[in-house]
């Protein structure tokens, strides 16, 4: 599906137990990728959510973990990863975390900021999305 509202008008057709999903797709109503996986958690509570993505930005990737989601791959990964994001996650061994993307979260826990880092809540994430796409 090329944007959330056709995303979410294929599963209301589609039975499925794995979404794949991309965090930044692009859509009409200029709605973040939080906003999405809200409604696919919302509507859809057993369906298993993979997230991809190239997003580096530590704030966001926290956001979409804590919201629960059982799976994040980094796009730049191989398919090998995703095929093992899959079944970590369908076997409920989750969150399954692409190493890639670990990586990221632990070397900004080394940084020499980590102590005064202040996580931005997934509304500030959103606010923020907007300023930087000039809205």
């Amino acid at each position: 599906a090329p944007s959330p509202a056709e995303l979410l008008a294929a599963l209301r057709n589609t039975a499925c137990d794995v979404v794949i999903t991309d965090f930044g797709m692009p859509s009409a109503d200029n709605a973040d990728g939080l906003t999405l996986l809200k409604a696919l958690q919302r509507e859809w509570p057993s369906v298993f959510i993979i997230v991809l993505t190239l997003i580096e930005n530590v704030g966001v990737l926290r956001s979409v973990l804590q919201l629960g989601i059982p799976g994040l791959v980094n796009k730049a990964d191989s398919l090998s990863v995703l095929s093992r994001c899959i079944a970590a996650v369908v076997a409920r061994r989750h969150p399954y975390v692409s190493a890639s993307i670990k990586a990221n979260l632990e070397r900004q826990q080394r940084g020499r900021w980590a102590d005064h880092h202040v996580a931005l809540s997934p509304r500030e994430a959103e606010v923020l999305r907007y300023f930087a796409t000039g809205m």
